[in-house]
């Protein structure tokens, strides 16, 4: 242990603690202790050990007097173990109050030291001692731990050095939550602390500054020099690695003084036998020094005066260079804070401008893909367009093939009717040269006959003739009920013309509008490309300008991190200059002590050679001064060697202090230097902080003015959308006009036909009955032949207008398509040709036609047949057409309305992720307030769980260690709970059996999912229910399990 040139030293009589027995003990008063040894020390002696160490600090002494001396004085301490009483005696009243006023300065310097000392972390942790915990203000100084009663720390109850401490957590679960575990480098009941902090946010700062403290590598120099801190403010407890195991024997010889209960025999031996053997060599001395003393006395009272005003000199610079030391150090260390809080301040702008950067960074990929999106619904716009022109074009070619094929079936059918008229005008003159040969073999026997059968046939025509007049005047008024109605329906139809005009001139306006709107944005999207490339610009811009600002401040800190070194370094070499020209000062010190001592033996020396040469060899005492003399020669020599070497390194002492001094003079001029160069790169970092901050204004305006023109372009798109899909509805109305008017022009001119065929039928039976009338008076044959073939035009003509009457009356009603009404005219046009060929046919066959009439009629009912099949075809095409042009804008229906719900679910999907992340972010922002990683989120909750509490029983809650992880969800003991649902408040299942308070509602949240037992592998779906201490603790573990759900 290292001795201080000003410590006071001095010889005292010190009471053993069993009282009775005094030893006289050599102590030094020096680092706010009391050392005392079993010998005297001198200032070079610092390998020995103390036999005991005494604290000042809280002491109290007064003077006492004792059966011993009236000189005597009570010292009481209050350790950091226990209270301690030394009772110590002087030789005289003036050494006694010199000692106590020394002490009590001392005491009363290290408590001001104590009360000034610097403070990394304070606060009220709870200490467990047994099974108990007991709350106490807990201070990190220095690299130490020191505990209080209160906040007013007027007495540390204890302290620990934290270098080379282990923190940890505890192995078992205690009472209080967020403990932390404590393994000292101590003996006693410091040895392992188990602390407790109350209050969340606090754990992991109390956890960080322990780490930190305890991280300090025992055995370097920054280790030595925080546990001599601490050291300082502790007095004899804290352990000096330097010293090792000793201090530990040290400490434990050193008890016996500080508890009267727990003195040891060990000890009081140890004390015994130093006392012993000290007894021993002073009796073994005392002779040669009786012979001595009087030598000795006048050169060791000079001597001691002289070294008496010297040691008070250098006591004096010594507490000077103390002082200025003391000072240097509270200035080095106020120049760290003062570093340590622009370091924070840097370390929170950078982390400010590296926000700032992820959220324009973000704002630009948003804007990016936001511009892929539209580019993309442009495309399949185009895609979706090109596909209806294409099916537009397919439907059209399928109608000019459906046309064509009507008209085939047309030219077919004509080519049939050809071919049955040619047939019947041959069946036709056959059948009139049979009748003629008939008429000849048969008129002589038969035309009386004949002419009766003919007279009654005819009457009985005539009443035929006159109930078909009555049926064709029916026929012509439902007739002519049809043409109203078809004029009605034409009426309506022009009318429906009109509009889908007007419709489709709305829709070749629209589509004007949606080409013009196209171009636009085209234009606009080429635009917000450019405007998107100098947004980019302008941020590489603010980022170069803000990589330049950078580097400029990391010059200026590297500059002013050199300049402060360099300040450092200066003032540490002039510190050690001080303490070279002490350490010169002491070697001259030393030296002319060195000198004096020499000089003195050598007189000594001169006078007992003088002695024996005074003397004769026979004298008795000539041997005796004769050995004397020549071991005062000896001692003189040895003396002056000594002297010299003394003398040689105060020179050596000397030569270093000049040295130091010039190195301290070059580190002042390196760190005035230092401290210009950090001026100006402050200087150049300040202007290169006002062009990037220029820059990066310009930057957010760009990038303004860019959000400004997409939500505009965002505007345009929606805009364009609506016309888009306005013209596409336009279009499909004027498209279904077009067919419908063509449809109500097809129907009408078939009805103005079937009109008018229809009136001629009629004109023509009126005028063959006023014919017939009128030619009554004609002989009977020709009356009858007459009349025979005016009734068969009548049915003909009747049968004719009936099929045109029907066939007007669907051509009327015929709104599908003008096809249907062209198939259903030409079916008509067959029946009438097919009953006029029946009519033949019978009229043939009655007359006896031959087999090649029949072949012949036989073979237009073929052509008609195939006329028949060939229309139904034709109609058959058209109904396909019509049904893949209705499966087409089913198609496209289909697409929009999925396009439709797409966007719709993707916006959903957005909120919803949004909403979800606003969720997230909040619930993070809770869990960083309270001090709860969400990541590794932990602490006590009272559980209920549904397998563990039966109907009607009092539901008492346990305590579970819950931990929250990304990986695994809420983890308590072996089993882990995948969550997938959580609500606050507690399960309507624990309210029919417990029967919870409102209170007790209100910090409650149940959780349902999956719960895995490690020990087992059992995976059950279970319910469980958490207590917490407080509601605002409920909704930040809510929030931490609902961000995990998520």
């Amino acid at each position: 242990m290292s001795i201080a040139l000003s410590a006071k030293r001095g010889f005292l009589l010190k009471e053993a603690p069993g009282g009775g027995r005094w030893k006289n003990r050599f102590f030094i008063l020096a680092s706010g202790t009391l050392q005392y040894y079993d010998g005297e020390m001198g200032l070079t002696d610092s390998g020995k050990k103390p036999l005991g160490v005494i604290p000042l600090l809280g002491s109290t002494v007064e003077a006492t007097a004792t059966s011993k001396s009236d000189f005597g004085f009570k010292l009481e301490t209050n350790s950091l173990r226990r209270r301690s009483k030394y009772i110590l005696a002087c030789q005289s009243e003036e050494e006694r109050d010199s000692w106590i006023s020394e002490i009590e300065a001392e005491a009363a310097r290290v408590s001001e030291k104590f009360k000034l000392m610097p403070i990394d972390k304070k606060g009220r942790l709870f200490r467990e001692y047994g099974k108990e915990f007991r709350e106490l203000f807990f201070v990190v100084s220095e690299a130490a731990l020191l505990y209080f009663d209160d906040e007013k720390m007027t007495q540390p109850l204890g302290a620990v050095p934290l270098p080379g401490a282990s923190v940890t957590l505890p192995k078992k679960a205690r009472k209080q939550k967020n403990c932390i575990r404590l393994d000292c480098n101590v003996q006693g009941d410091d040895k392992k602390l188990i602390l407790a902090v109350p209050e969340d946010s606090e754990y992991e700062a109390w956890k960080t500054i322990l780490k930190k403290n305890s991280d300090v590598n025992i055995n370097s120099a920054e280790g030595a020099r925080a546990v001599r801190r601490a050291t300082t403010v502790m007095g004899a407890h804290a352990a000096d690695p330097s010293e090792g195991p000793e201090v530990e024997k040290m400490d434990a010889i050193g008890e016996d003084e500080e508890d009267e209960e727990e003195e040891t025999e060990e000890i009081a031996k140890t004390e015994e036998a130093v006392d012993d053997k000290k007894a021993a060599e002073e009796e073994a001395a005392k002779k040669a020094a009786e012979e001595e003393e009087a030598a000795k006395k006048a050169a060791e009272e000079a001597a001691a005066k002289k070294e008496a005003e010297e040691a008070e000199r250098l006591a004096e610079e010594a507490k000077l260079a103390e002082e200025k030391a003391r000072e240097a150090e509270e200035e080095a260390k106020k120049e760290a804070e003062d570093l340590a809080k622009a370091e924070e301040e840097r370390i929170a702008k950078e982390k400010e401008e590296s926000e700032r950067k992820e959220a324009m960074e973000k704002e630009r990929q948003d804007l990016v893909e936001a511009l892929a999106v539209a580019e993309k619904e442009y495309e399949e716009l185009v895609e979706a367009e090109e596909k209806w022109l294409k099916e537009q074009r397919e439907a059209e070619e399928a109608a000019r093939a459906a046309e064509e094929a009507a008209k085939e079936a047309e030219e077919r059918e004509n080519a049939a009717k050809e071919a049955k008229a040619a047939a019947v005008a041959a069946a036709e003159k056959h059948a009139a040269d049979l009748k003629a040969a008939e008429e000849s073999e048969a008129k002589a026997a038969a035309e009386w006959q004949e002419a009766e059968e003919a007279r009654l046939a005819a009457e009985q025509r005539a009443q035929e003739l006159e109930q078909a007049k009555a049926s064709l005047e029916a026929a012509q008024a439902a007739a002519e009920q049809s043409f109203a109605e078809a004029q009605a329906k034409r009426e309506e139809l022009e009318e429906s013309l009109k509009n889908a005009e007007a419709t489709a001139e709305a829709a070749r306006q629209s589509k004007e509008k949606l080409e013009k709107e196209k171009a636009e944005y085209e234009a606009a999207v080429e635009k917000a490309r450019k405007e998107k490339e100098e947004m980019e610009a302008a941020e590489k811009k603010a980022e170069e300008e803000r990589l330049k600002q950078e580097e400029a401040e990391r010059l200026a800190r590297e500059q002013e991190e050199a300049a402060k070194k360099a300040e450092a370094e200066a003032l540490a070499l002039k510190r050690e200059q001080e303490l070279a020209e002490l350490a010169k000062k002491k070697e001259e010190l030393e030296a002319l002590e060195a000198a004096a001592r020499a000089k003195e033996l050598r007189a000594l020396a001169v006078e007992a050679r003088e002695k024996v040469s005074s003397l004769e060899k026979d004298d008795p005492k000539y041997g005796d001064f004769e050995a004397l003399a020549e071991k005062a020669e000896k001692d003189a020599e040895e003396a002056e060697e000594v002297a010299r070497k003394e003398e040689e390194e105060a020179r050596e002492a000397e030569a270093k202090a000049e040295a130091e001094r010039k190195a301290a003079e070059e580190a002042e001029a390196k760190a005035e230097a230092e401290k210009k160069a950090a001026e100006e790169a402050e200087k150049k970092a300040a202007e290169e902080k006002a062009a990037a901050e220029a820059a990066a204004a310009e930057a957010e305006r760009e990038r303004l003015e860019y959000e400004a023109s997409k939500a505009a372009e965002e505007k345009e798109r929606k805009e364009k959308e609506e016309a888009e899909r306005q013209a596409k509805e336009a279009a499909e109305k004027e498209r279904l006009a077009a067919e419908e008017k063509q449809r109500a022009e097809d129907a009408a001119k078939a009805a103005e036909e079937e009109a008018a065929r229809a009136a001629e039928a009629e004109a023509n039976i009126a005028e063959a009955v006023v014919e017939k009338e009128m030619e009554k008076e004609i002989s009977d044959a020709k009356y009858e032949e007459e009349l025979q073939e005016a009734v068969d035009s009548s049915y003909k003509a009747a049968e004719d207008r009936l099929e045109a009457d029907k066939a007007g009356h669907e051509a009327a009603n015929a709104e599908a398509s003008a096809s249907e009404a062209d198939i259903e005219a030409k079916q008509a046009a067959a029946a009438s040709e097919k009953a006029a060929a029946d009519a033949e046919r019978e009229a043939a066959e009655a007359a006896g036609a031959s087999d090649e009439v029949k072949k012949e009629m036989d073979e237009a009912d073929q052509a008609t047949a195939a006329a028949d099949k060939e229309a139904a075809e034709a109609e058959a095409a058209k109904e396909s057409h019509e049904r893949s042009r209705q499966e087409a804008d089913s198609a496209r229906l289909k697409e929009m309305q999925e396009r439709a719900e797409k966007d719709a679910a993707e916006v959903k999907m957005l909120l919803a992720r949004a909403t979800a992340d606003d969720k997230k972010a909040d619930a993070e922002q809770g869990l960083q307030k309270a001090g709860i990683k969400l990541v590794t989120n932990g602490g006590m909750l009272f559980k209920y769980q549904r397998a563990k509490v039966k109907k009607g029983s009092s539901g008492k809650p346990h305590k579970k260690q819950c931990t929250m992880s990304q990986a695994h969800g809420l983890d308590w003991g072996k089993n882990s709970f995948r969550v997938t649902r959580v609500i606050k408040g507690p399960s309507t299942f624990i309210q029919e059996n417990i029967s919870p308070t409102e209170e007790l509602c209100d910090r409650s949240f149940h959780v349902v999912g999956r719960e895995n037992n490690d020990k087992s592998g059992a995976v059950t779906e279970s319910e469980v229910d958490f207590f917490c201490e407080t509601k605002q603790e409920r909704d930040l573990w809510v929030a931490g399990v609902e961000a995990l759900i998520e």
